[in-house]
């Protein structure tokens, strides 16, 4: 087993999918400088370097290339549970450790046994870790050696080192699109944190501004959003405070209020009924209304709107039950809310007129005589 690309900037909960789209594997295998494959579960998408599993199958190649993918999915399992699994126990080099090192890593245990350690501020983390149960520390006799004698980690006592504590101004932060906003986060401890706010996803332009004060017991940080995006709704903003012995962190949501836009619009498709599918995007939600002939049209069992809502979008159908040519024509879309209206037309042709539609009254009775002589003659 082997790993060749190792990104260890994001939090554990990133989705897979994206840290694998903005790294530079992804890049390397797009301009084809890597020969070979890359195995992903259904989280990824599939792409022809990226080979992910069959959803629903079908058939027996589709059964037996699951299993194959399976089973050589299995290497990348057991690499990762050996990562998961540290056993630095019995080493005699081994006099201090930091947190950052296993920060990224979804630990199952942490192995420590006959390890002894230097008392001090450095490996508080790991009384408390053990305090919490966290790694299978719980059940271990962990040793720290004070220079006098060798003591249970347990009993240490530090003074002035502790986990960091930190505030923010906002729990939740509304906006209109365009507006500038300032959050404000403060981190306090012994010793005194570290604090940033992490932007990565963030589409807003932002800056940051960072202080100490209060005798040097608080450090602030201020980070400024500037004409907000509507890409950056629901965005959870985390502040964090770190030190020696560990980090915290506090978020504020952000919500962006925006004009509805009308993203999609198309013209009729037959399905199991016929759709005119559209998506709309906007925060609030907007109202919807659809037109035909001026008129507005309302739920029937012949028309019908069907949608779903998936975070800032609407997306469905104007469903038709059996149209004919008599439902022919231009059908307007409006989606309003409270900061504006977006307004989009599409022609609807579900069905060419018959011929006798098309012909004159008197045409009409004219069929209608001969086709009546027509039955007569034959009875």
């Amino acid at each position: 087993m082997g790993i060749v690309d190792l990104v260890a900037r994001w939090p554990g909960s990133t989705h897979d999918a994206r840290i694998l789209r903005e790294s530079a594997l992804q890049w390397e295998f797009e301009a084809g400088r890597v020969n070979g494959l890359l195995l992903g579960d259904s989280g990824y998408p599939l792409k022809r370097w990226l080979m992910t599993p069959v959803i629903a199958e079908r058939t027996a190649q589709e059964r037996r290339y699951n299993d194959k993918h399976t089973q050589t999915r299995n290497i990348v399992e057991r690499c990762i549970g050996v990562l998961k699994r540290r056993n630095l126990s019995k080493n005699p080099m081994l006099t201090t450790l930091s947190w950052q090192i296993f920060e990224h890593l979804q630990l199952f245990e942490l192995h420590l046994e006959e390890v002894v350690f230097t008392c001090g501020c450095e490996i508080r983390w790991l009384q408390l870790w053990q305090q919490r149960g966290e790694a299978g520390l719980s059940s271990q006799q962990l040793e720290c050696d004070d220079g006098l004698k060798i003591k249970v980690l347990q009993v240490m006592n530090i003074s002035s080192c502790d986990l960091p504590e930190i505030s923010v101004s906002h729990s939740n932060l509304t906006v209109k699109e365009g507006d500038r906003v300032t959050a404000i986060c403060n981190g306090s401890g012994s010793p005194l944190p570290e604090v940033d706010w992490p932007v990565n996803g963030l589409h807003s332009i932002n800056a940051q501004e960072a202080k100490v004060y209060d005798n040097n017991t608080i450090h602030s940080i201020n980070i400024t959003l500037v004409n907000v995006s509507r890409d950056d709704n629901n965005f959870l903003l985390t502040c964090t405070a770190t030190n020696i012995v560990g980090m915290t962190n506090a978020s504020v949501q952000l919500t962006v209020h925006y004009p509805p836009t009308i993203l999609k619009l198309l013209e009729p498709e037959r399905r199991h009924d016929t759709c005119i599918e559209f998506t709309v995007r906007g925060w609030p939600h907007p109202t919807l209304q659809w037109f035909y002939k001026d008129k507005e049209i309302s739920h029937t069992e012949y028309v019908r709107p069907d949608m779903d809502t998936y975070q800032d979008y609407i997306e469905g159908c104007l469903t038709f039950n059996v149209p004919t040519h008599h439902n022919n024509g231009n059908y307007t879309l409006v989606a309003t809310n409270e900061l504006g209206e977006a307004v989009s037309t599409i022609y609807g042709h579900f069905m060419d007129k018959p011929i006798v539609d098309n012909l004159s009254e008197d045409h009409k009775r004219q069929s209608g005589w001969l086709l009546a002589g027509l039955i007569t003659k034959h009875m």
